[in-house]
């Protein structure tokens, strides 16, 4: 993973959020294979969303 920050960021988290627009959704997943930094924060958000499926998503426990 690089030290960098991508603009790309917040689309990855809005995906695991389930607040992401379909334009947004096909933005981030053209842009995954070319970004490790947003690759690296998708599969560590889709780690943690496997470690229970039934929990509720996070801005519903806030």
């Amino acid at each position: 993973m690089t030290n960098h920050t991508c603009a790309n960021l917040r689309l990855v988290d809005r995906h695991f959020e389930g607040r992401i627009a379909p334009d947004d959704e096909r933005t981030m997943r053209e842009h995954l294979p070319s970004c490790s930094t947003c690759r690296a924060r998708y599969a560590r958000r889709l780690f943690v969303a496997g470690l229970d499926p039934r929990a509720e998503p996070a801005r519903d426990r806030i």
